[in-house]
């Protein structure tokens, strides 16, 4: 296989026995290997790439809880990366294994194929484990609401992070108005346009 040759398709015939195993179905539009759960469905997202005769191949684990998306949905809609398939939470694969390249990177076919290993021992040792505590609220909502200042590897953008953490703590019957206040006051206040913020606003006083 030449890069020239190099396609999604044959990430996922490389890929697909690891998953398939462990009750995952590969979606093609979404370029995803997704999981159904009591939650919504945890997920790992493929990025193959070339680089003039590198392979290059982004990956992310992340999850969707349903019951989040809908209620941040019609506040973030005009988001870019907000759609009906939107994840709330995802993290790169090379940051969890703290790897200075952040993605996979080969010369050669050879190189790509021991990658991809070290990448299927690494789902088997703690990925899949990872993908379980990401289809939790408990666990998403201690990631994202335990330090709100302070950025996280679950979700880069920090303005979806404030909707999706006050939406996470909500549905827990936590209290929200502390945890809004500090939100707006470190993040959104911060970041945020103008429009954000009046929706951000308008978010918080329709589920305190």
């Amino acid at each position: 296989m030449s890069t020239a040759e190099y396609q999604l398709e044959d990430i996922n015939k490389i890929l697909s026995p690891v998953f398939e195993k462990h009750g995952f179905e590969y979606y093609t539009p979404q370029k995803q290997f997704i999981k159904a759960t009591k939650t919504g469905y945890v997920t790992v997202i493929l990025f193959p790439q070339i680089s003039g005769t590198k392979y290059l191949v982004d990956i992310h684990l992340g999850s969707r809880i349903e019951e989040v998306e809908k209620l941040v949905y019609s506040y973030l809609r005009e988001l870019p990366g907000l759609h009906n398939y939107s994840i709330t939470a995802s993290v790169p694969y090379k940051k969890l294994t703290q790897e200075k390249h952040p993605r996979i990177f080969a010369s050669t076919e050879l190189e790509l194929m021991k990658e991809l290993e070290k990448f299927h021992l690494f789902m088997e040792e703690k990925g899949f484990g990872i993908l379980s505590n990401l289809e939790t609220l408990e666990f998403l909502d201690e990631a994202f609401n335990t330090t709100p200042s302070k950025p996280i590897i679950f979700q880069y953008n920090q303005i979806m992070r404030a909707f999706r953490g006050v939406a996470l703590a909500k549905l827990l019957n936590k209290p929200i108005e502390n945890l809004a206040a500090e939100y707006r006051k470190k993040i959104i206040d911060v970041f945020g346009t103008d429009d954000q913020k009046k929706k951000y606003q308008d978010f918080v006083s329709s589920i305190i």
